[in-house]
């Protein structure tokens, strides 16, 4: 069973720690400060290698002090580099080779020298569920950047609500705690699934709301979870919410009167007015064409749509259709 089940939560708990203890160069990734992740003991000299190796327990935290490491794929610097692990970030301790560290990288494993590293008293968590979803946020609707594996094991070093977050291949990233050993957090409720392998939309939700029917907004998850990520970001315009219209019906099949809503992959779409939440055409005063571009952009790169069908030539990235002024229709692979 996954983890992160079709429902709507599963983000990554910060899988912190060393991308490589060599201290490579600089890392894009945020890094919380180890004040800010939670108090730490050094056992390892943060400027440099001790003479003599210092012996770490197995599975406690390892955090990066120095700016950044590297981390690589054997105990040997001249094997290959699988990522680097900035500032703060803290990855769990699998197995020492003199003075070279097993860490849990990601899904993958990877190798450090014990060079701008430290022990950390953050708490070590292992996945219980057979595949758990790493994300980029605290929630479902945040991007999938990877997936843990049962037993696999991450250092928790913040948590908000349900969400834990987890240093996860040289980046800071969320999963839901209730898949974490010892989290203390209850596993959410499974998100419906019909037989056709759709979810239903909600009938509101952030940035949106639907002016469809219960039983006419079910769809395959890509378009469902790509519609409530674009409408978190929308909600961030402080525009109007988005109005979202017919999907699916709850098995797929014929849907009147459209010709394609069969699979689960065609979305309708409200054009955006200038205020308001009420229907409007592209020939009326109260359309916006700027607010429905920035939209109709949103939402085509959060579901990874294929095509978009609306009729206001002014609008970049669309294509004419027959009765679609009132409306533009959305399409996934």
């Amino acid at each position: 069973m996954r983890s992160e089940i079709l429902m709507g939560s599963l983000s990554l708990v910060a899988l912190g720690f060393l991308a490589g203890c060599s201290g490579g160069g600089s890392s894009g990734s945020s890094a919380s400060t180890a004040a800010a992740v939670g108090s730490t003991t050094s056992s390892v000299p943060p400027g440099g290698a001790s003479a003599t190796p210092t012996t770490i327990p197995r599975e406690v935290g390892l955090q990066v002090d120095a700016a950044s490491i590297n981390v690589f794929q054997d105990p040997d610097a001249a094997s290959p580099l699988v990522g680097q692990a900035a500032q703060g970030q803290a990855y769990v301790h699998l197995e020492q080779q003199g003075s070279w560290h097993k860490v849990q990288f990601s899904d993958v494993v990877g190798w450090c020298q014990q060079v701008g590293i430290s022990q950390s008293a953050l708490p070590v968590r292992r996945v219980t569920a057979s595949s758990l979803n790493v994300r980029s946020g605290p929630g479902t609707t945040y991007r999938q950047v990877g997936q843990l594996s049962q037993d696999q094991l991450v250092v928790e070093s913040q948590a908000q609500g349900d969400w834990r977050e987890i240093s996860y291949a040289g980046e800071l990233a969320w999963v839901h705690g209730a898949y974490l050993q010892g989290s203390g957090v209850t596993p959410p409720a499974a998100r419906p699934v019909s037989s056709a392998g759709f979810i239903q939309l909600a009938a509101s939700g952030d940035g949106f709301y639907s002016y469809a029917s219960a039983g006419e907004r079910w769809g395959l998850p890509q378009l469902v979870y790509g519609i409530e990520r674009g409408g978190s970001r929308w909600k961030q315009t402080a525009f109007p919410r988005a109005g979202v219209g017919h999907i699916s019906l709850e098995r797929g099949g014929a849907f009147a009167p459209h010709s394609s809503h069969r699979l689960g992959k065609n979305a309708d779409f409200r054009p955006v007015r200038t205020s308001g939440e009420a229907a409007v055409t592209i020939t009326q005063a109260a359309y916006s064409r700027s607010r429905t571009q920035q939209l109709i952009d949103i939402m085509k790169a959060e579901t990874r749509a294929r095509s978009v069908l609306f009729n206001d030539s002014g609008v970049s990235g669309v294509s004419y259709y027959s009765g679609h002024h009132n409306h533009f229709h959305l399409s996934i692979p």
